[in-house]
């Protein structure tokens, strides 16, 4: 029998650890609802980083991002779209 697995491999630097961490803890659903809050606060994605406009915004720490989305922090086994409606 042959099992298939399948692996999803990030590479971050520094300076987005914390973003790319973020985005991909919690389930699919919450990464989506973590993803529509920072575009609804006119933010984006791109490239791994979070911006504002022309500015990349450092997030060595996935708190830093709570903080900019002004939401407490979220353990990452508490990150659901059932337990966190945003």
């Amino acid at each position: 029998m042959k099992v298939k697995i399948k692996i999803d491999l990030f590479m971050a630097k520094e300076e987005n650890w914390g973003n790319i961490f973020l985005i991909r803890t919690g389930n699919w659903q919450f990464s989506k609802q973590i993803m529509n809050k920072i575009l609804r606060m006119g933010l984006k994605q791109k490239d791994g980083y979070l911006w504002d406009n022309d500015k990349m915004l450092e997030c060595k720490e996935e708190s830093e991002i709570f903080k900019i989305l002004k939401m407490d922090f979220i353990n990452p086994k508490d990150r659901n779209h059932e337990t966190y409606a945003f």
